[in-house]
């Protein structure tokens, strides 16, 4: 076992562990159940990146790879839900503006996992000496796309409600707030590495 997948295995269990705790604790509040969701997802999709970097092999097809990567914008959404329903605000009305893109996300993400029965993410392993490729395909790079949309408002969402914190809680929240924004940079390099794979 590699170091990555041990650490992708060791936080996705404590994910999980986390969101089923949330979920036990605060079972009657929306934030709380939200929470204790998104948590459990996202344990369960780094247990699935763990799994597909464990099968990663050379040249051959990875379903579990595929099949993390059009598990990815669910997750998003159910992080998007979440920033949304810790924002600004009271009752239906902080929900204006979202009540036609989450309908549409949603449909979406069933689309993209249903969407795996006919087309692959990503193209075979591309090996060159000691280093290793996963080049996507079109499919890939919308499934992509569409996740960086989404975790780039989520992070806009966030980052709201650590501006209208008072400092006490600005404190608290900022590493929960610089990881978010990470990872929106971080799938937004994945995007711009794809993008020119196509032409390969």
């Amino acid at each position: 076992m590699t170091v990555d997948v041990g650490l992708l295995l060791v936080s996705g269990a404590l994910a999980s562990l986390a969101g089923v705790v949330v979920m036990l604790l605060s079972p009657s509040r929306l934030a709380a159940l939200l929470s204790g969701v998104s948590l459990l997802l996202l344990g369960l999709e780094q247990l699935g990146w763990a799994r597909a970097i464990d099968a990663i092999g050379w040249g051959e097809r990875n379903y579990w790879l595929d099949l993390c990567f059009v598990s990815a914008p669910p997750v998003s959404l159910a992080w998007l839900l979440l920033s949304v329903t810790l924002g600004r605000g009271h009752g239906a009305e902080r929900f204006r503006g979202w009540r036609v893109y989450v309908p549409l996300q949603a449909l979406l993400s069933l689309a993209t996992v249903a969407g795996l029965h006919w087309f692959s993410p990503v193209g075979r392993f591309v090996i060159e000496g000691s280093d290793r490729a996963v080049p996507l395909t079109p499919f890939g790079v919308c499934v992509l796309a569409n996740l960086l949309l989404n975790v780039t408002l989520m992070a806009a969402n966030f980052e709201a409600t650590y501006l209208a914190f008072s400092n006490r809680w600005r404190r608290a929240f900022r590493p929960a707030l610089l990881a978010l924004l990470f990872g929106a940079a971080s799938y937004g390099a994945l995007v711009e590495l794809g993008v020119p794979s196509l032409a390969a």
